[in-house]
């Protein structure tokens, strides 16, 4: 019983010094020119998963959700196995 959403977005490989302000930013640019087309680009959620054992570092994942699927999938497109984005990760 998996339910796979249209608008979350599982991110791995990301570096252990990445904070959920980073993340927001690396998304909120890669779907940046949906705008001019009239489509929300609006995050619901940006979450790092933290260790709470290891000074709350990055656990090398975190999600992000959209409000639309468009900017969902957009952002899938352009950050997907993408190494110069976060070549860190």
């Amino acid at each position: 019983n998996f339910h796979v959403s249209k608008t979350r977005l599982s991110v791995r490989n990301l570096p252990k010094e990445l904070d959920d302000a980073t993340l927001r930013r690396v998304f909120s640019d890669a779907v940046e020119d949906l705008k001019e087309k009239g489509i929300s680009t609006k995050m619901v959620q940006v979450k790092v998963a933290r260790d709470p054992n290891r000074d709350q570092r990055s656990r090398g994942y975190g999600f992000v959700e959209f409000e639309a699927h468009a900017a969902a999938l957009e952002a899938l497109k352009k950050i997907n196995n993408n190494d110069k984005i976060l070549p860190n990760g």
